[in-house]
């Protein structure tokens, strides 16, 4: 997730967007190297395995 990623609808509601890696298998772990390098999760710098949660990380990262 990258700042190109956050729209605002015409509400001016915040809305993510980013499905280049997209799944309907969430609940899978992954070790998939990708994404913007500065906001990856540490689970994917140290190559493990990780889940939806390092998507929680990289919106933190953004609000930041």
């Amino acid at each position: 997730m990258q700042p190109e990623n956050i729209l605002l609808d015409g509400a001016n509601n915040i809305k993510i967007c980013d499905l280049g890696w997209a799944t309907d298998k969430i609940q899978l772990k992954r070790k998939t190297f990708c994404g913007t390098y500065e906001y990856m999760a540490p689970e994917m710098v140290f190559d493990k395995e990780y889940d939806f949660s390092i998507d929680v990380w990289a919106v933190g990262i953004l609000l930041y």
